[in-house]
């Protein structure tokens, strides 16, 4: 039979050095609920502090406001609070947690420092879109992008790519405007066959680009010479390295037409159809807006092409403009080419569900304004 033997043991603190480990412990202890409580109560208040940051950055007269989330349809959905939890990740870490990609974007915290500033809006009446900040999305690192999207980019990328000698078409010897598309293969999801995500609206063939071509054409039309490069800058390696490749064919294009007197760079924006669609003259039109590179250093230059394009846009067809962008990043590009040129601009159209009618609307619309505005600078 065994003897069980139990033993005691008595922690002693009659030292100063034990009752300073003892009173540390417990002051760290009193600060981890202080600084909970503090963040739980101020958690609540996280939307409402997005919405007056990016009201105010608006101005009074945008009539900018946050509203719910959209599935894409015009149906909205009731977007997640942060809780204690994810709120707390974002501030160590910069993830957010109802925002998958920020889990691909992720390096080091509070390093990634991003700002996107509406300079000026137009007309944002009701059931003529909104004035949401625009998007910086990677197609190829999409977490909600599915697999075939995920192998078409695997096979677009072929190592060394192709070159970025420009591919133009021009209209003139002596073109005014200059027509490219960094993002030459964001495409609208009626054109493609089977295609329903706007994670997968990018398309080889059927793309931005033809709106380019239909531009060129109306500007024809008016009496304006342009030039179109449609170079595939997807093959060409990392989508973050688009304007990389697309800087050198504008770089080539000013050396040989150095006369423009309009550099435009056209996309399509990402946002839902409720938000990239306007009622212009009674008809629906895919909604237009610019962009300006934060990072340009001469960006005041460049504004001054936007807003006198927004200006006359809001003059001709009232509704038609999202506004004007200012981005800034240090995370990715937010030059956009700008630098080469003050009469350079990007130009955002309609968006991954807008209608071919809607996007020849802004696209038709575009045209008259660009020409009227060339017209007052001669």
């Amino acid at each position: 039979m065994h003897k069980h033997v139990f033993r005691t043991y008595t922690l002693q603190i009659n030292s100063k050095k034990s009752r300073k480990i003892i009173t540390s412990l417990a002051w760290f202890v009193a600060i981890v609920f202080v600084v909970t409580g503090l963040l739980v109560s101020r958690s609540t208040l996280l939307e409402k502090t997005q919405r007056e940051t990016l009201t105010a950055s608006a101005g009074a007269d945008a009539g900018l406001s946050s509203h719910p989330s959209d599935n894409g349809n015009g149906l909205a959905t009731e977007s997640l609070r942060p809780t204690f939890f994810s709120y707390l990740m974002y501030l160590m870490t910069d993830i957010n947690f109802h925002d998958v990609s920020s889990l691909l974007n992720w390096q080091i915290p509070m390093m990634n420092v991003s700002q996107v500033q509406l300079i000026s809006g137009g007309a944002d009446k009701p059931g003529q879109g909104s004035f949401v900040p625009p998007k910086e999305t990677d197609p190829t690192q999409s977490a909600s992008m599915s697999r075939t999207m995920q192998e078409h980019a695997a096979n677009t990328k072929p190592a060394g790519g192709t070159s970025t000698a420009n591919t133009a078409a021009t209209t003139d010897q002596n073109p005014e405007v200059y027509i490219y598309h960094t993002h030459n293969r964001e495409a609208y999801l009626p054109e493609l066959h089977g295609v329903t995500q706007p994670d997968d609206a990018y398309d080889a063939k059927i793309n931005i680009t033809r709106y380019g071509d239909t531009l060129v054409q109306d500007l024809k039309q008016l009496g304006v010479s342009s030039i179109h490069t449609t170079n595939d800058y997807w093959t060409m390696g990392p989508y973050w390295n688009a304007y990389k490749y697309s800087r050198q064919t504008v770089k080539q294009v000013l050396k040989q037409h150095p006369g423009l007197k309009m550099i435009l760079d056209i996309h399509r924006d990402s946002e839902p159809k409720s938000v990239t669609t306007t009622i212009v003259k009674g008809a629906p039109t895919a909604g237009i807006y610019f962009i300006i590179g934060g990072m340009n250093p001469h960006h005041d230059e460049n504004e001054r092409l936007a807003n006198a394009l927004k200006n006359q846009m809001d003059q001709e067809y009232p509704g038609l403009c999202r506004g004007i962008w200012r981005k800034t990043s240090t995370q990715y590009d937010t030059i956009y080419n700008q630098d080469l040129s003050p009469n350079s601009v990007l130009i955002e159209i309609g968006g991954p569900y807008n209608t071919p009618d809607e996007l020849n609307r802004a696209v038709d619309d575009l045209s008259h304004v660009i020409a009227d505005v060339l017209k007052k600078e001669k």
